[in-house]
């Protein structure tokens, strides 16, 4: 139970202070508008799968894979840089707990910018979005946002 409360306590931390920094909301924000715009203008005389395919869920998951990878992997050298790696490694809690934390509240960071890169897409080019079975699309989203926490 005490490792469940240092996981939502550290990601909860991590999704308030990690929206502070200029860069990260560039990317989580302005990133998935300017993505999802290059990528419809790209696919737009294409086929409806395959602007749904690549410029919906192409857009949606770089700017997914650019949170995570922007915050999640320069998490432990920032903690360096701060001084505050060794209190974390030492922490009773546990290291591992902590910094898994820190890349779940980057995740949900993550899954705002599939959402407005989505949003984008949609609104602005008018086309239809083909999903052939929901079900294997969350799948895929739920195993998508694993790997990307273990890269991350």
């Amino acid at each position: 139970m005490q490792s469940l409360n240092v996981l939502t306590a550290s990601a909860m931390q991590q999704f308030r202070t990690s929206i502070g920094r200029p860069m990260f909301r560039f990317c989580v924000l302005v990133q998935p508008i300017i993505f999802g715009l290059l990528l419809g203008m790209m696919y737009l005389e294409k086929s409806d799968m395959d602007f749904t395919l690549y410029a919906v869920f192409g857009s949606g998951l770089s700017t997914f894979w650019a949170s995570i990878c922007f915050s999640s992997a320069s998490d432990i050298h920032r903690e360096r840089w701060y001084g505050t790696l060794e209190t974390i490694y030492a922490a009773p809690a546990g290291f591992k707990w902590i910094v898994l934390g820190k890349i779940i509240g980057n995740s949900i960071w993550g899954f705002l910018s599939i959402c407005i890169s989505f949003s984008v897409v949609t609104l602005v080019f008018q086309k239809q979005i083909v999903i052939s079975n929901y079900l294997w699309l969350g799948i895929g989203l739920i195993l998508m946002t694993l790997s990307l926490i273990a890269i991350g």
